[in-house]
């Protein structure tokens, strides 16, 4: 991807069709743009294209082994994509859309450059990256807009400050809610196994389970 392109810094609180419409041709393009989520500020783009996928390895310097997180519009298009248990759908019930992360196995159908074996998904409590996903009729990679090991920003000009000549557009939306990033449940090995915790706690993880073990 070319370096030192110009960034574009739009404000979309008013939800301006044209500026809207700009970022959806973007991810199209397979282009990775900005945009805010319930947790944090997100780095996009489409989930199924390969190279789309490889240039958020290099705009965040992130390592291969650091697999990464996939935003749906909900339940059904999670299945496209993964095997959910039901102990995944239990917790999409209950927490999506919403910060919880959950890592299922996934499908074919994901290219391995995203994670070899598993999915982490998503649905983000916000109205612009389930916008940018209904419009593009795709999953999107959903992860924090930052340099890979510094702070994940939680306004557009944090993540303008790292990002800047790296990506072409970031939608301004404003602080975000939750401020932190989302909690990450991994459900591959038949146990639940909490990766990070974030507003999200592992006893309210155990309680929705428990009591739907119980009903």
């Amino acid at each position: 991807m070319e370096k030192g392109i110009d960034t574009i810094v739009a404000w979309v609180g008013s939800r301006d069709e044209k500026i809207l419409n700009y970022a959806v041709k973007l991810l199209k393009k397979g282009e990775p743009i900005v945009f805010p989520t319930d947790t944090v500020y997100g780095l996009g783009v489409n989930a199924i294209n390969e190279e789309a996928v490889e240039k958020i390895y290099e705009v965040k310097k992130r390592p291969r082994n650091k697999w990464l997180p996939i935003g749906v519009l909900n339940m059904e298009m999670a299945e496209k994509y993964s095997y959910l248990t039901e102990t995944a759908k239990t917790l999409f019930r209950r927490f999506q859309p919403g910060p919880l992360t959950i890592i299922v196995k996934k499908k074919k159908n994901v290219p391995d450059v995203v994670n070899p074996s598993n999915i982490a998904l998503r649905v983000p409590n916000h109205w612009i990256p389930l916008f940018l996903i209904k419009k593009t009729k795709t999953p999107l990679i959903i992860t924090s807009a930052n340099i890979t090991g510094q702070p994940p920003p939680t306004d557009a000009y944090s993540a303008f400050k790292m990002l800047k000549g790296e990506v072409s557009l970031i939608l301004d939306g404003g602080e975000t809610k939750i401020k932190k990033p989302s909690t990450v449940v991994d459900l591959t090995k038949g146990e639940i196994k909490v990766i990070r915790e974030g507003i999200i706690k592992k006893e309210d993880i155990l309680k929705v389970l428990n009591k739907e073990d119980a009903e």
